[in-house]
């Protein structure tokens, strides 16, 4: 840790410089630091699925003993423990995990039917304080649907879960909260089934649905209304599918650019009304986006002659080879990136020394940004965020982020030197103390409780002193008793 002192009013006007930098200045990418997510080699091979903000995973593992797949949870200090399933199952996948330690997936019931052929009957299950329940067993009478999956969570507690009707050979969506079941629909009478794979703090769930003839299509589903992300005019091909929504309603995936019925997809990108086809890390490759952070980063797979490989896409540059963010020597060859926190750090599947690993992927930098600090609890229950991405050395990218406020409402981003605690107004904290004379007026986009987002993409500047300068933010919040909310805190290392 630097030592730790205010920032000058003529370093503070450097830093506010950063606007014209990112226009002038080519900033390198960000090397990565890699690490076995099981250190312990607890599994023989694992696959991390969902993450959380505190950086703990989840995902499927194959383990020494077992016959089946278990669901396994990576924790940030470094331990690696199998989920256990329900009484009578043997094998299990975790898909996700909130911040308040609730993960979801699957616990299996494997028979062996008759010889040579196995009955797989799975169950959705959500795992609290490391043991399992059923999420059938929490619906008062039993939801008359067999709940296969348990794929997503949110910090309010909402479960997006799939499974089948007995008289329905389809898949169907459902929202499970307070325990009760939702059901999402399909985009219409003729789409026949339809799977989700993420949901965001609004509960915006996406996913797709399929079609008589097979096609996939990608959808968003909000506020009871699923609609079509498969804009013909712009996606020529027949299929397309969702898999990731960050806070600012942006969603990830794949779709065919293509006008035929190959099915040739590539990485893809909605943005409320706008299509971006992604690419692939070569010509005439496939790929697919996993997962988007708050800050836009975008990280999937894509086919290479070499076989696949992980890619990161930052702001509008094009999409890069994962494995050339990594030291040369590392004896890694990184096959996926399945998700990526708001920090930055980067979970999937690799290879080294002929094994296929778990791996987590840290920004190497000198310096960084670390929450702190609670946040304020604003309208309709949703928590404000303040986030902050990349190296703040001269010549480097960085991101903040504001996520979970009221859409279009004003804000006010508050810069200090230290950690000091004042009260703003009863039950809010500023907690950035010593102020400087340096703020930000801003305004939200989006429109309502929880839908009111922020980001500031700059390249960091020169001549910023060492030393930690803190952020905090104070959104005007109408349906709270003091009209505001204020973000958690965020700790700006700067070496």
């Amino acid at each position: 840790m630097h030592p730790m002192h205010p920032m000058r009013p003529h370093h503070a006007r450097l830093a506010g410089l950063g606007a014209l930098c990112w226009l002038l200045c080519s900033p390198a990418a960000i090397a990565m630091q890699i690490h076995d997510l099981d250190p312990g080699q607890v599994a023989l091979a694992a696959t991390p699925f969902g993450d959380n903000e505190l950086g703990d995973a989840v995902g499927i593992a194959a383990v020494a003993g077992f016959d089946d797949p278990q669901a396994v949870l990576f924790t940030q200090a470094g331990g690696t423990s199998l989920l256990p399933l329900l009484p009578g199952d043997e094998a299990g996948t975790a898909f996700d995990i909130s911040e308040g330690g609730l993960a979801v997936g699957e616990s299996i019931d494997v028979t062996l039917s008759q010889p040579g052929f196995w009955t797989v009957t799975p169950h959705a299950v959500i795992w609290q304080g490391g043991l399992p329940t059923s999420v059938e067993s929490m619906i008062p009478g039993g939801s008359g649907y067999e709940l296969r999956q348990a794929v997503a969570i949110n910090e309010a507690g909402q479960v997006v879960v799939q499974g089948r009707d007995p008289a329905d050979p389809g898949l169907h969506v459902f929202l499970f909260e307070d325990g009760g079941l939702t059901p999402l629909g399909h985009l219409s009478p003729s789409l026949t089934s339809s799977e989700a794979y993420d949901m965001n703090e609004r509960g915006q769930v996406v996913g797709n649905s399929y079609s008589l003839d097979g096609f996939r299509v990608a959808f968003l589903w909000e506020d009871g209304v699923m609609s079509s992300l498969h804009d013909p005019a712009q996606i020529p091909g027949t299929v397309s599918s969702a898999h990731a929504v960050n806070a600012a309603g942006v969603v990830v995936g794949e779709a065919d650019f293509t006008p035929d019925f190959g099915q040739f997809t590539t990485a893809t990108v909605w943005d409320h009304g706008s299509v971006t086809n992604l690419g692939s890390l070569e010509l005439n490759a496939q790929s697919l986006a996993m997962d988007i952070n708050d800050h836009g980063s975008v990280v999937g797979f894509s086919q290479t002659s070499f076989g696949d490989r992980a890619f990161i896409r930052e702001g509008s540059d094009p999409m890069q080879d994962l494995n050339d963010r990594l030291a040369p020597g590392s004896g890694w060859t990184l096959l996926s990136a399945q998700c990526i926190t708001n920090d930055g750090r980067i979970f999937g599947e690799g290879v080294v020394a002929g094994d296929n690993r778990p791996y987590v992927l840290v920004p190497e930098c000198a310096g960084g940004f670390a929450v702190f600090a609670s946040a304020s609890v604003g309208s309709d229950d949703f928590v404000p965020g303040l986030w902050g991405q990349g190296c703040p050395v001269a010549g480097e990218d960085v991101s903040i982020a504001i996520t979970n406020g009221v859409g279009g409402e004003p804000g006010l981003l508050l810069f200090g030197g230290g950690t000091g605690v004042v009260p703003f107004k009863p039950g809010l904290d500023l907690a950035i103390l010593p102020l400087l004379p340096l703020s930000l007026l801003l305004g939200l986009d989006g429109t309502g409780p929880g839908a009111g987002t922020w980001q500031l993409t700059t390249t960091w500047p020169a001549g910023v002193p060492s030393g930690q300068l803190t952020l905090q933010t104070i959104l005007a919040d109408p349906g709270t008793p003091s009209g505001f909310s204020v973000t958690n805190a965020l700790s700006v290392d700067i070496p």
